[in-house]
């Protein structure tokens, strides 16, 4: 039985522990023994509820080469996390080591502009096709190994849509991400304060941030203030899992929307989320939101620069049933195309296109 070892350095409730989750219920299913291994916890253990046995977090450098060379893995697959590859390299001169990128932060990609540690790598593993180029223009090598896997859909956004109940009367325009300067969520209050000028008839929901830093937090309630937004806004810090897709029906039975203000993304499984509910999305036009959006035939684009064409996409939405039927429906059509099974073949294709 081959063994895959999985290792990111957080385990919260970010969308790589989300796509992680769904990925090792899958190959549970299959021929493979799998393990997860995350150095810190930030809250992200109610992800892997019934898969407790195969989450590993180590208390120190040693515990991590000991629980290693315990699982003997066959196949490495780390996670945006670099500093696992050479001790693997080291203590299992035969594992076969797949990167995945899933990250756009300019940090966290800086390994990638070493050459020594290209070489410790057997294939890389990245989201969507933007990301591929997006990577390959840092690595600057035309030949490297590269598989694109798409992130999967968690299989609770396959369920039935809940019915809207009564006629909504107060559209929720929806957020979700970090509090960071990357998902860019001061462009959302902007976006927010110029439609609440308009419209005193609108919720605005920021979902996500618990974790974030508390400087951005404190910022967040400030920019609130400042903005007139306390009336109309609710912050929810963190949201089970399993209540995120109550949430979407309800913004999308509103008739809101979820609007997106990432600088970049490398897939956008929030996004993703969003579709596979039906629910209408406004996203920036370049890159991998793009990519689901489509020709905006799954959801409205705007400039990223541009806030005045955000909200001039937003607000004709909320008024116009039709479209955002139509938009629903491609979009769910679309995400649910993102199986677990779709993904997991991926994969495997991926793992497999080497050998050990």
């Amino acid at each position: 039985m081959t063994k895959i070892l999985f290792y990111y350095e957080y385990l919260g409730l970010g969308g790589v522990e989300v796509i992680l989750a769904t990925r090792l219920r899958a190959l549970m299913k299959s021929d493979y023994q799998v393990r997860a291994m995350f150095m810190q916890d930030a809250g992200g253990r109610l992800l892997f509820k019934g898969m407790e046995d195969s989450i590993i977090i180590p208390a120190s450098p040693i515990q991590k080469m000991d629980a290693l060379l315990n699982f003997q893995p066959d196949i490495l697959v780390s996670l945006d996390t670099p500093s696992i590859v050479s001790a693997a390299r080291k203590l299992l001169p035969n594992i076969n080591v797949f990167y995945e990128i899933h990250t756009t932060y300019p940090q966290a990609l800086r390994p990638l502009r070493n050459q020594k540690f290209i070489q410790q790598v057997n294939h890389f593993i990245v989201p969507s096709k933007f990301q591929a180029q997006f990577v390959r223009e840092i690595i600057n090598r035309p030949d490297i190994a590269m598989d694109i896997v798409p992130d999967p859909l968690d299989e609770r956004y396959f369920s039935p849509l809940e019915p809207s109940i009564g006629k909504a009367n107060q559209p929720i325009i929806a957020w979700v991400g970090r509090l960071d300067n990357l998902k860019n969520w001061r462009s959302f209050i902007e976006i927010a304060a110029r439609i609440s000028s308009k419209r005193q008839d609108v919720e605005f929901r920021l979902i996500g941030g618990l974790y974030s830093p508390m400087e951005e937090q404190n910022a967040l309630w400030i920019q609130m203030v400042k903005n007139n937004l306390l009336q109309q806004m609710r912050w929810y810090p963190s949201l089970d899992p399993e209540h995120m897709p109550a949430m979407l029906d309800e913004i999308r039975n509103s008739g809101g929307c979820v609007v997106s203000t990432s600088r970049i993304e490398s897939f956008g499984m929030s996004i993703l989320e969003a579709m596979g509910r039906a629910c209408p999305v406004v996203v920036p036009d370049g890159g991998s939101l793009a990519e689901l959006a489509g020709e905006q035939t799954r959801g409205l684009t705007y400039p990223l620069a541009r806030l005045d064409e955000a909200v001039q996409k937003i607000l004709p939405l909320l008024d116009n049933p039709t479209l955002r039927q139509e938009l629903g429906e491609h979009a769910r059509e679309f995400a649910l195309q993102h199986t677990w099974q779709a993904s997991n073949d991926a994969f495997l294709k991926a793992i497999q296109s080497t050998n050990p």
